[in-house]
């Protein structure tokens, strides 16, 4: 029987009967069998995180960037020759890092919607005021007033709640009852519970402002619940309609949080060398200000840094931004030396929305600007006004131990703000500079517009006199008092026994502040201060303080035990901590091996100044290296930074690529 043609189909009826009728071998071919397709996630990234990486594309990166870049924006699926990694989005607790969900997290979480508590828009707030007096036997000793939260109040900003606690508070009020044409008064205790709101620890501190209901001054909430700052007869505030449906996928609790490098080599593996991945997350951290949907970078001269200091303009009156002397109305005419010399003074600021989230006055010393003291509402605002500065190439003239000048004419110019560094005002010579003046000269740090008049420094005839302590009211020479840096008595003049000086700070407070001592025993103004995981206390810009992933507190890097993968640190108890982890002892030996290489590729390590330190970029933590000598250097320093002894550690130039992967 002559071969007869099959039907390639083996699946097929047809296929079948055909073959078993003829008895014959029959080949298949591969195109005709299905094959089994491998089942690929779709690759979901955050709207936020997408705009952040096309603002990086159109920067000047290199190439190598914006290739990287794209590719990431480029995904429709999970890669699945690495690690598995999806739903990626900005960390909210580090705009640094990128957060995302490993296969297991991603598959238990997935369609999951959970409940999260967030005061936004369409949120109630209920006011509890307590009765002055009434004039009749009260019933009740408090009164309630709403108010429906509108992105107005709110700053257009939302604020996630961690949790409620009832609070009862205990109050008096008096009344006064006429009987027999004679006036009783009587004093009625009442006690009254209410729901105490405790924000989330990545939230700004609630405001509530453009209200004739209340005061933005009346009140704040923080991560420690209702704070009253003077809001009259007003006893706590309390938010209904909070309730908020978020995707699990999304809750940042729920998320990995980690660098930009290690997200790339989740996600393309070897494909990128290192040299690339490393200026992939440099460029990625340089624009963490411009490219935070939640933040704008400008510099401004001119009125528009008049308007930057009325406190009006804020985004939150916390930090030293809302504590700043020249927020005030009237202070609104000190300025003229700032807007009438553009082409000397300028301002960074750093906004939120159309309000100011931190801003920092610039100067024009020998043809180049550079930034003085940052104000800020938050730590994070003033990293991210800071960080942008400097990858813009601006340098800082505050507290840097140098003097700095620049020539000014201030003839016609009565009032004038309180300056941080260039404060001495050279009249002859018509220099402002932060260093000694031979001569008659101008001191620019009175907060009420004035200037205070010396002549070579020498004692003048109101300083050589006896003068009441603003704090204790004792009358003492005026040669020995001490001017206060920070706290309640700021820009004011006390005695010796009131002061109290910070080595955390290098400034005064007095006896009068709220205080804490830190776990190295120095003596910070309580809001200035973190508490550790310990119960003790470190000041909130201690180059050592760092902060346990998934909510497990702060620590000392010198001081407790912690484990890291060279990026992050986690509490040695948490049972959610990945594998891979080295302890301090590692990172100390880690720290010397490099130091030793440091040392043997660079035969000399001199410093310019007996004050200085050397700190090396040794990953994680920091090496003291020597503290000494002075000479010139001819080491190559492209490993190695040198700081000055009280500068913060953000500010060390780290080339450590293990450190940024």
């Amino acid at each position: 029987m002559p071969n007869q043609q099959i039907i390639d189909d083996p699946f097929s009826s047809e296929f079948m009967e055909t073959a078993n009728k003829e008895m014959q071998t029959i080949h298949v071919s591969a195109a005709s069998i299905p094959r089994r397709r491998v089942r690929q996630d779709k690759f979901v990234l955050h709207a936020d995180l997408k705009k952040r990486l096309i603002k990086l594309i159109s920067t000047n990166v290199p190439e190598q960037v914006k290739e990287i870049a794209q590719q990431i924006i480029d995904l429709t699926h999970v890669p699945t020759l690495n690690k598995y990694c999806n739903y990626l989005g900005l960390s909210q607790a580090d705009y640094t890092k990128i957060s995302y969900l490993d296969e297991d997290r991603k598959n238990r979480l997935d369609g999951q919607v959970g409940i999260q508590h967030i005061i936004k828009p369409g949120t109630e707030a209920v006011f509890h005021y307590r009765r002055n007096y009434v004039s009749h036997e009260p019933d009740r000793g408090h009164y309630d007033s709403k108010l429906v939260l509108t992105a107005r109040h709110l700053g257009g900003d939302v604020f996630p709640i961690k949790g409620f606690v009832p609070e009862n508070k205990e109050f008096t009020v008096t009344s006064y009852l006429w009987e027999n044409g004679q006036r009783t008064q009587n004093e009625h205790v009442f006690n009254f519970e209410f729901k105490n709101t405790f924000l989330e620890k990545d939230s700004r501190p609630l405001r509530i402002r453009n209200s004739r209901l209340v005061s933005s001054a009346s009140f704040y909430v923080d991560q420690s619940g209702y704070q009253d700052t003077g809001g009259y007869n007003l006893l706590g505030v309390s938010f209904n309609k909070t309730e908020t449906k978020v995707k699990e996928v999304w809750n940042y609790k729920q998320r990995y949080h980690t660098s930009v490098g290690k997200i790339v080599r989740r996600l393309f593996g070897d494909i990128y060398s290192d040299r690339d991945i490393t200026a992939f997350a440099e460029a990625y951290a340089s624009l963490i200000t411009v490219s935070n949907p939640l933040y704008d970078f400008a510099i401004i001269d001119g009125d528009a840094i008049k308007d930057a200091y009325y406190y009006e303009n804020y985004a939150a009156q916390s930090g030293t931004l809302g504590s700043s002397c020249m927020r005030h109305r009237a202070c609104q005419n000190y300025f003229d030396i700032y807007t009438k010399f553009p082409d000397k003074v300028k301002m960074a600021v750093l906004k939120r929305g159309s309000k100011i989230a931190a801003r920092s006055i610039m100067w024009n010393i020998d043809g180049k600007f550079m930034f003085d003291r940052i104000y800020y509402t938050t730590n994070e605002t003033q990293n991210l006004l800071k960080n942008t500065l400097e990858a813009a190439g601006y340098s800082t003239l505050f507290s840097v131990g140098k003097i700095y000048s620049m020539e000014i004419d201030l003839e016609g110019i009565n009032k004038f703000p309180y300056l941080d560094t260039l404060c001495n005002y050279d009249l002859a010579k018509k220099i402002l500079t932060n260093g000694c003046i031979e001569g008659l000269r101008y001191e620019f740090r009175n907060t009420g517009g004035d200037y205070y008049q010396y002549n070579s420094y020498n004692v003048d005839e109101e300083e050589d006199s006896d003068y009441s302590c603003s704090c204790c009211d004792n009358t003492v020479h005026y040669d020995t008092t001490i001017c206060i840096d920070r706290g309640l008595y700021r820009d004011q003049r006390v005695c010796e026994d009131c002061a109290i000086y910070s080595d955390s700070t290098g400034e005064y407070h007095t006896t009068q502040d709220d205080t804490v001592n830190t776990y190295q025993d120095d003596s910070i103004l309580t809001d200035e201060g973190i508490r550790l995981l310990d119960n003790t206390w470190a000041h909130q810009d201690d180059p050592e303080l760092r902060q346990f992933e998934n909510d497990f507190g702060y620590f000392i890097l010198d001081e407790h035990d912690y484990l890291t993968d060279g990026n992050v640190y986690y509490y040695p108890n948490d049972e959610t901590k990945p594998e891979d982890l080295y302890d301090s002892e590692e990172v100390n030996r880690r720290n010397s091996k490099r130091l030793s290489e440091i040392i043997t590729n660079n035969s000399i390590i001199n410093i310019h100044s007996s004050n200085n330190v050397g700190i090396g970029s040794l990953g994680i933590g920091t090496y003291l290296i020597t503290n000494t000598v002075t000479g010139t250097s001819t080491t190559n320093y492209s490993n190695f930074s040198f700081v000055n002894e009280n500068q913060p550690e953000e500010m060390v130039q780290d080339n450590n690529e293990e450190h940024l992967i």
